[in-house]
């Protein structure tokens, strides 16, 4: 099971908010250049809570994008618009779910049909082959593609891909995940007649090595960290917005789907992964001055506070200090957000994920 209990920990951008709008607003933002997307994994089922949201939040959150004017894109069109610089109509969104859970079958899709709406459903292929109850079946699948899903590419098994097993060396790691992503290719090619373009890392964790693979086979890859795609975001881990219980207000929604992306022109290291010895520490340029220095604010686990220093005279580049340790799961994220004026925000999210591990046993 996909039980991601990386998820507990999302709650760390609401108090960035509350920081920032009490602080005068920046520039008004330029022509709107980044569009949100919403990444959902199970609706109703209130049995996993960490990875759910009801019946009624997902409605409600369909009847807010509905209400306000939202345009919902198929993701494709979203991450071509964004890679071409040009704006965006005012309002954009994607809707993307993760695993193609039964409970997304039943109390999501007809929702999004009844509309006429596009959504992404990313495939770990191993679970429909399986035929595990919580997923959907293969005929399931095609009956939401002649629908209006596109189908993206989960990995064969939904392996933590990032761990090595005893003794493998990086070669063999290599070619064992490539053969995993391409076995979940094959397989949806088969099924569904589609060898899909776009790729969600499994718990949202990559790194450089992994995210070649992704590349090299052609397809955009996308992880579990916060933040609108546009312009400045990078195709081999593009960003999306978890939601699950704890962040399935309204308000949170809205706060979500109206933000900007943070110029951010490199993040550096690029690579997440840390190997625990010292604090991790990020260094961010941006594009422009755009971002006010005294209205950034950076946040790591449990809404904590995390130290950002302002590294040059034109305020384009500043460090964040990220937590002591990291969670217990082995993956933390860090949150930026800044006013971009009109009741906006900029927002960059960057994910820290502990050194790979050594798998106990075999794994595909």
């Amino acid at each position: 099971m996909a039980l991601d209990i990386y998820h507990r920990r999302r709650n760390l951008v609401c108090a960035a908010f509350l920081v920032a709008a009490a602080l005068p607003e920046s520039t008004p933002a330029a022509p709107n250049t980044s569009a949100a997307v919403l990444m959902y994994q199970r609706v109703g089922d209130d049995r996993y809570p960490t990875t759910n949201v009801t019946k009624a939040q997902f409605e409600a959150h369909l009847a807010y994008l509905d209400g306000n004017g939202f345009q919902v894109w198929p993701l494709e069109r979203l991450i071509a618009q964004a890679e071409s610089g040009k704006p965006f109509p005012a309002k954009v969104v994607a809707l993307t779910f993760d695993d193609a859970y039964r409970s997304t079958l039943k109390n999501a899709l007809p929702q999004l049909q009844a509309r006429q709406w596009p959504y992404t459903l990313f495939v770990w292929t191993d679970a429909i082959d399986g035929r595990y109850g919580a997923y959907m079946t293969w005929d399931e699948l095609r009956t939401a593609q002649s629908n209006g899903a596109t189908i993206g590419n989960h990995s064969a098994n939904h392996a933590h891909l990032l761990a090595r097993k005893p003794q493998e060396s990086d070669a063999q790691w290599n070619k064992r995940v490539q053969h995993n992503l391409e076995r979940a290719q094959d397989r949806l090619k088969s099924e569904l007649g589609t060898r899909p373009a776009l790729f969600a890392y499994p718990y949202g964790e990559y790194d450089a090595a992994l995210a070649t693979i992704v590349s090299s086979m052609g397809m955009k890859g996308f992880g579990e960290q916060s933040g609108p795609i546009g312009p400045h975001a990078d195709g081999r881990a593009l960003p999306r917005f978890p939601i699950s219980q704890g962040n399935t207000a309204i308000e949170d929604i809205a706060l979500r789907v109206h933000s900007v992306e943070m110029p951010v022109a490199a993040a550096n290291p690029w690579s997440p992964v840390h190997d625990k010895n010292g604090i991790p520490q990020l260094e961010i340029d941006l594009t422009a001055s755009l971002v006010r220095p005294n209205q950034l604010r950076c946040f790591g686990p449990a809404n904590t506070p995390l130290k950002v220093t302002w590294k040059d005279m034109e305020k384009n580049k500043f460090t964040v200090a990220g937590p002591a340790t990291l969670a217990a799961d082995g993956r933390t994220r860090v949150n930026c957000t800044a006013p971009a004026g009109n009741q906006t925000y900029y927002w960059f999210s960057r994910l820290w994920v502990e050194q790979p591990h050594r798998l106990p046993r075999a794994a595909d």
